[in-house]
C-alpha cells in the first residue's frame, strides 16, 4: 500500500537504496537536486581564485563516469573549461571530476586581472525534460554581454556560443540533454 511520506523519510529511503546499489532504478524517479546528491551521480567541481586570492567553485552535474565514457567525459569537461576561459575573467585553479571526485588537478595561483572578482557571476538558467535549473559561475567577464540585451551574455557571439555548446554537451541533471535558456550577469556576495 502506497502512502504519502515526508521529504526526510523519502531521502532516508533513497540513501538506503543507494547504499545497496540501486541508483540506476532511482535515476528515473529522482528529479530534484537534493535527491540527485544523495544518489551520487557524476559531477565536476571547477575551482577559481579571484584577484584577491578568494576561492570559489562551481559544481557541475554530469553523467556517472564509467570505463566506457571516461575519455569522452574528460574531453567534454576540458572543452567546458576552455569555454569558461572565454566568459570568465579568472584563472581556473583546478578541477575534480567523477562519481566521488576521483581526479584532481590545480594550483593555488590567483588571477592577474583586478576585474576577476568572485562576486561578479553568471547566472545560468537551463532545463531538461525533468525541469528547470540554475547555476552560478564566478568571475563573469562583462565584455561578453549582449549589447542588445543588457545584463545577459551574448549567446550567439563567439565566446557565448562556445560556452553554450560545451555546457550543453557536458551537463546532465538525469533527464537527458540540457538546453541553456539564458546566462545573466548578477552580483553575489560570495
Amino acid at each position: 500500500m502506497w502512502r504519502m511520506v515526508k521529504r526526510a523519510e523519502c531521502l532516508t529511503f533513497v540513501e538506503h537504496l543507494c547504499y545497496h546499489g540501486l541508483t540506476t532504478i532511482l535515476q528515473s524517479f529522482c528529479r530534484d537536486k537534493t535527491t540527485r546528491e544523495q544518489i551520487k551521480m557524476g559531477k565536476a567541481v571547477v575551482r577559481f581564485h579571484d584577484y584577491d586570492g578568494e576561492p570559489s567553485s562551481v559544481t557541475i552535474p554530469a553523467v556517472d563516469l564509467t570505463a566506457a565514457n571516461f575519455d569522452a567525459q574528460v574531453a567534454a569537461l576540458a572543452s567546458l573549461r576552455t569555454a569558461l576561459e572565454g566568459v570568465c575573467v579568472d584563472l581556473q585553479t583546478g578541477h575534480a571530476i567523477g562519481n566521488d571526485y576521483v581526479i584532481v588537478s590545480g594550483s593555488a595561483a590567483r588571477a592577474s586581472s583586478p576585474l576577476a572578482q568572485r562576486e561578479n557571476k553568471w547566472l545560468v538558467r537551463y532545463h531538461d525534460s525533468n525541469g528547470s535549473y540554475t547555476m552560478t559561475i564566478p568571475c563573469a567577464d562583462l565584455t561578453v554581454l549582449d549589447p542588445n540585451n543588457r545584463g545577459f551574455m551574448d549567446l550567439v557571439g563567439t565566446e557565448g556560443a562556445a560556452f553554450v555548446s560545451a555546457f550543453e554537451a557536458y551537463v546532465n541533471q538525469g533527464g537527458g540533454s540540457v538546453t541553456v535558456d539564458s546566462v545573466q550577469f548578477v552580483g553575489r556576495n560570495t
